[in-house]
């Protein structure tokens, strides 16, 4: 009791090094456009990319830490084998809905991606009403 299983200790491998790789190329990425803001007047487009790029960061780490933290402590208790089935859910289903939310980002923080927004949405009721 209180043992951690072989597949437990796989995932919490392998959830850590993307976590980690997640956050060390977004932290370069940041340093690398504050630093271009000091160098050159593009002040205003690598702010808001700054963002995007901490915002896309911030919710991979949402998703992925806090729903495996949630499936890996179940693991230990569930039967054999559904400790497996737990494993493949806690890997693939919060990439699936981070994958989902990055759009929704682009959406929100970019005012041409919006725009075509409102005008497909538009397009589309004009074709249904």
């Amino acid at each position: 009791e209180g043992e951690v299983s072989i597949p437990t200790n796989i995932m919490l491998v392998e959830i850590s090094i993307m976590i980690l790789f997640v956050v060390t190329c977004s932290i370069v990425c940041v340093v690398k456009l504050r630093q271009n803001v000091e160098d050159n007047s593009s002040g205003s487009h690598n702010n808001s990319a700054t963002v995007m790029i901490l915002i896309f960061c911030v919710l991979f780490v949402i998703f992925n830490i806090v729903w495996c933290i949630f499936i890996l402590s179940s693991m230990n208790s569930a039967p054999p084998g559904e400790d497996i089935l737990m494993a493949k859910i806690a890997t693939y289903l919060p990439m699936t809905i981070n994958s989902a939310c990055n759009p929704m980002v682009y959406f929100t923080r970019n005012a041409e991606m919006k725009q075509y927004l409102r005008d497909l949405v538009g397009r589309v009721k004009v074709k249904c009403g």
